[in-house]
């Protein structure tokens, strides 16, 4: 299997923030003996983003694209991957109120930009997390799969073995699930995102030693 990953983020190219991302990612994927042949930083710029994306897609069975979820207008992934896969941008009004009461624990007002985050391309399948506000995608396109992540990077070494992007959605035990696309890419799945095969098309978030015990199928 073949993977590439995209990060995403001017300040990456104007070298303001070191890509650690990529970093952890790569070492994740070589871990499980998945082919990453090329990492791609962009821009903050809708066409790049969904260009980048589609040349990754043009051989790689799986895309990882990090950065650019976030509420501010110039996070622009979420308008990317819609773009690329003809899938309109739809509010879920679940997370929305996830959103709202994310930010009522904090104990602070949410700003109405904030409700971007809750506009997901059509039929993709939410990666909910548990600590920070914007949920990451799981898009089927072009016979692959596309992953987008948060980019927040400092959740430090313990979570490299599974660390794709700044996903953070372990921290022990079963978290919550998503729907696979493809059962082909369970093991991907599973290694590199800390996730749990439970039946043919679910998956679970579970610890990486938990999958590695019991994965046994290519």
């Amino acid at each position: 299997m073949r993977a590439e990953v995209v990060s995403v983020g001017t300040e990456l190219l104007l070298g303001d923030i070191v890509n650690t991302n990529a970093a952890h990612i790569g070492q994740a994927l070589a871990s499980i003996g998945v082919d990453c042949f090329m990492h791609t930083s962009v821009g903050d710029n809708e066409q790049r983003i969904a260009d980048a994306i589609a040349a990754a897609l043009a051989h790689a069975d799986a895309v990882i694209v990090t950065g650019g979820l976030g509420p501010t207008q110039d996070d622009v992934t979420r308008e990317a991957i819609s773009a690329l896969t003809g899938r309109p941008l739809i509010r879920d009004p679940k997370i929305e109120e996830q959103l709202r009461r994310r930010f009522a624990e904090f104990g602070r007002p949410m700003a109405e930009v904030n409700v971007r985050q809750a506009d997901v391309p059509d039929g993709a399948s939410i990666i909910e997390q548990s600590w920070g506000t914007a949920p990451g995608l799981i898009v089927e396109h072009a016979g692959g799969v596309i992953y987008a992540v948060p980019g927040v990077p400092g959740l430090g070494q313990a979570l490299a073995s599974v660390h794709v992007a700044a996903m953070g959605l372990w921290a022990g035990g079963v978290v919550g699930y998503v729907v696979a696309p493809h059962a082909r890419f369970a093991r991907f799945a599973a290694v590199t995102f800390g996730v749990l095969v439970i039946s043919g098309s679910t998956l679970a978030f579970a610890h990486t030693a938990s999958v590695a015990a019991l994965m046994d199928t290519d």
